[in-house]
């Protein structure tokens, strides 16, 4: 197992000339069956962008290039530029997925040339219906800086896992999960009549990475993240997390657990190599593409947690922050807004899965 819906990964090098880096997934499950996790709707997108001859600069993105996904019965769609996001193509499709026997692939036209994936399928063994999502509560030790001095505490928290349905077939189910998690905040010190008084919180870099598993056999549970509990306020009310759980070829499978382990090895801020497995081509030999064009099998299940739901009690401490008269009236701005929260993006919408 190996500990990711949007990833974010440069592909610096050091080479005399810039290469192209294309990434991009379609799945089984269209934008509009999104709703059913539930969750809002996604569209399918690539990314394309330029490598670096400079270590430590963030790529350059491909703003102007034609992006299409073609199958093999003769059809054709094309991705958008976005506008908002540079180098983000969508394909604007409600109701396109991936179905079971059709080949896939991903076409690309730049400045400097034509590039195209390999032919891709939805994998060969199904995996059966996403297992239950559960938690069990446990305590991890770390070390800290306390007064100058490197000292090991414990850390409640609880650890995630889900289940995995037997595997029928002789062959493996390659999986990869991802987490997206959404809050409730509440500003302390301002009215409860007041707009800016509570907010759904969405921060996709909390619970970033992503779990990697090679299945042989199923009927058991495998760990997803671990989260902390004293001190979190996400946990204060309530945090909802979809969890999306994707099933892929093995090539598939070894591009993202190559990334995965080229974090573990060098840590988080270092960038990946650009020489990993890929399934792209570039029609002029001269030219280079790094990347991966995937088709997953995807489901997904929302997981709602909230600090009753432990058998200790964790406090809230954000009335006990905000009436400290020895914190700076400047740290204290999420006190009076919920729309002043450190990270994420607030919004005073209610989501239209959230349940009370």
């Amino acid at each position: 197992m190996g500990m990711g819906c949007v990833e974010i990964y440069e592909f610096n090098i050091k080479n005399d000339k810039p290469s192209l880096v294309i990434e991009g997934q379609i799945s089984n499950v269209s934008f509009n069956e999104c709703h059913e996790f539930p969750a809002e709707g996604r569209y399918f997108t690539v990314r394309l962008s330029k490598t670096s001859n400079v270590d430590n600069v963030r790529d350059k993105k491909v703003n102007n290039a034609s992006v299409y996904l073609t199958d093999d019965r003769g059809n054709i769609w094309e991705y958008i530029a976005s506008v908002r996001y540079p180098g983000i193509y969508t394909l604007l499709e409600e109701d396109f997925k991936a179905e079971p026997g059709v080949s896939y692939q991903l076409q690309v036209i730049s400045d400097e040339g034509f590039y195209s994936s390999d032919w891709e399928q939805l994998p060969e063994v199904e995996p059966g219906p996403m297992g239950d999502i559960d938690f069990e509560e446990t305590v991890k030790q770390a070390y800290v800086y306390k007064n100058m001095e490197r000292v090991l505490i414990d850390i409640r928290g609880v650890n995630v896992s889900v289940g995995l349905p037997e595997v029928l077939s002789s062959d493996p189910v390659f999986y990869r999960w991802t987490f997206a998690a959404t809050w409730v905040f509440r500003a302390t010190l301002v009215s409860q009549l007041e707009d800016d008084y509570q907010c759904w919180i969405t921060d996709p870099y909390y619970l970033s990475n992503y779990v990697m598993h090679k299945d042989n056999v199923g009927g058991y549970r495998n760990d997803l993240f671990f989260l902390k509990v004293d001190g979190n306020d996400r946990i204060f009310d309530r945090i909802s997390i979809l969890i999306n759980q994707y099933a892929m070829q093995e090539g598939y499978y070894n591009y993202w657990k190559e990334i995965l382990e080229q974090d573990e090895r060098t840590g988080l801020f270092d960038p990946p190599p650009y020489n990993l497995q890929s399934n792209l081509h570039a029609e002029n030999p001269d030219l280079e593409v790094f990347g991966y064009f995937g088709v997953v099998n995807e489901q997904a299940k929302r997981w709602n947690f909230s600090r009753t739901d432990l058998s200790y009690l964790v406090p809230n401490t954000w009335k006990e922050f905000c009436q400290n008269p020895n914190i700076l009236p400047a740290a204290k701005a999420q006190c009076y807004s919920c729309f002043n929260y450190g990270t994420g993006i607030p919004t005073i919408a209610k989501p239209f899965w959230w349940d009370e």
